[in-house]
C-alpha cells in the first residue's frame, strides 16, 4: 500500500521493501456531496471527515490539511473500518 509502510516505519517496525510502484497523485481525491459548500481545502476547517487510519486517504488528508494552512485539530477525523 501507499501509506501503511510509512506508518509502520514511523512506529519503528522493521520493514523491507521488495518492490515498489511510482505514486499516482492524480488518482486520489477528496469527495464531497454534489451540493456541498466545500470549494477549497481551507473549507475543511471544522468538518468531520471519514477515512481509514494508515491508508493513502489518511496521507492525502494530512497533506490537504497542511496545504490549507490548517492544523489536524481543525478537523474531526471519523475512522472507518476496512469493510
Amino acid at each position: 500500500g501507499d501509506t501503511p509502510p510509512v506508518y509502520a516505519q514511523a512506529a519503528g517496525k522493521p520493514l523491507y521493501y521488495i518492490a515498489y510502484e511510482a505514486p499516482k497523485p492524480l488518482a486520489s481525491a477528496i469527495l464531497v456531496p454534489k451540493n456541498s459548500q466545500l470549494k477549497q481545502l481551507k473549507d475543511l476547517k471544522g468538518k468531520r471527515i471519514a477515512l481509514q487510519k494508515g491508508s493513502s486517504s489518511h496521507y492525502l488528508l494530512v497533506q490537504a490539511v497542511r496545504k490549507a494552512g490548517l492544523k489536524w485539530s481543525d478537523i474531526t477525523p471519523i475512522w472507518l473500518t476496512p469493510a
